[in-house]
């Protein structure tokens, strides 16, 4: 079933009310920026992807996500039922030498990004197996209106805490009606506080393999 959204345009009353001279390109284009840094650091927007099969001899795979989302961050990766650690490629790098990529097939115990959405397991599969990816979200960077969505649950729980942000960024726009340094710098601290609570709630909240798409502490 399709997650519920809601679009940009929905923060709009938190936060133009208190920008006046706005413009309706600058309210979404601060919107999407904020939404795509609350939605990193935080971690609040997860999904456990449906499960994708390998090809022996195959090492790299795009996973699928909801359209106008990007892969923020990879938390877990199951090869069938065994934890497949998620890690840089630098530390690949130090485990294995330069020519890991070609160290031969075998069992995945570990998984990288090679690239922005592609998924590498290392050591390449040598059989076809089932494979899970738990994943943070963050919106995309793309403009077209189609794409100007966040989920229901985002908005719902913490879109007085987004506008905090949002606004932040508007009142240090320079040379607009509304600029204001000390506005923006009370706006960025209250923005701060609420992404570091949220992030340490999200922390706590989920568990491995849990198949939500949103904390479980409320």
């Amino acid at each position: 079933m399709a997650e519920t959204t809601v679009a940009y345009d929905s923060f709009r009353r938190y936060v133009e009310p208190y920008a006046t001279g706005a413009t309706p390109n600058e309210l979404v284009f601060n919107t999407q920026e904020t939404l795509r840094d609350w939605c990193e650091r935080t971690k609040c927007w997860q999904s456990l992807l449906a499960a994708f099969p390998t090809v022996a001899g195959t090492a790299s795979y795009t996973l699928g996500v909801p359209d106008g989302a990007v892969v923020s961050n990879v938390e877990e990766v199951f090869y069938g039922d065994f934890v497949a650690e998620f890690t840089g490629m630098d530390n690949l790098y130090e485990l294995f030498g330069e020519n890991w990529r070609t160290v031969g097939n075998g069992f995945p115990i570990k998984a990288t990004f090679m690239e922005p959405g592609a998924l590498t397991l290392h050591q390449t599969p040598d059989a076809a197996t089932n494979v899970y990816a738990r994943v943070a979200l963050k919106p995309s960077n793309q403009t077209d209106q189609l794409f100007n969505t966040i989920p229901l649950f985002i908005f719902e729980y913490w879109a007085a805490n987004i506008a905090d942000g949002v606004l932040a960024k508007l009142y240090d726009t320079p040379d607009r009606p509304y600029a204001s340094k000390d506005r923006a710098d009370r706006k960025t601290q209250r923005y701060e506080q609420h992404v570091a609570k949220v992030r340490l709630q999200v922390a706590r909240s989920f568990g491995r393999t849990a198949p939500e798409t949103k904390p479980r502490f409320f």
